[in-house]
């Protein structure tokens, strides 16, 4: 059974610093219209997909490897709408660090090149949840 595709962004440039951040524990996604300095952090994507935002509970699939979404900051999924920003931290938090962040269980960090896909789909259930009237995603 197939979950509902929230997001999913292909890969097209690796900044040189993204491996050091992802020792860290984070990498940071950004569009293609990403200013040069912040291009060197971060995995630039093109956003082929946007069916709504993503909740705790979602799974990102960083080139098919599944992460669960443990936390989700404010104001993530408007930075991801709309500049292809935001910042996963892999550190399993249910609370952000920052309105920006995207937490998800802690577990090492794929190798990601150029093509690789990444997706959020929807957590199982979820469209159920929201259907009976539960807490799912707000609009």
């Amino acid at each position: 059974m197939d979950r509902q595709v929230r997001w999913c962004g292909v890969v097209t440039q690796v900044g040189e610093e993204v491996p050091a951040f992802a020792q860290a524990g984070m990498l940071v996604l950004f569009g293609e219209n990403a200013p040069p300095e912040l291009a060197a952090i971060s995995l630039v994507h093109r956003t082929e997909v946007w069916n709504g935002p993503c909740a705790v509970g979602d799974i990102l699939r960083l080139d098919g490897q599944p992460f669960r979404i443990t936390a989700v900051g404010e104001l993530a999924n408007d930075h991801l709408r709309e500049l292809g920003h935001v910042v996963i931290r892999f550190n399993g938090q249910h609370q952000p660090e920052l309105q920006g962040d995207v937490c998800v269980e802690a577990r090492p960090i794929p190798s990601l090149a150029p093509g690789a896909v990444l997706t959020i789909e929807a957590a199982p259930g979820a469209e159920a949840t929201r259907a009976a009237g539960g807490q799912g995603e707000r609009p």
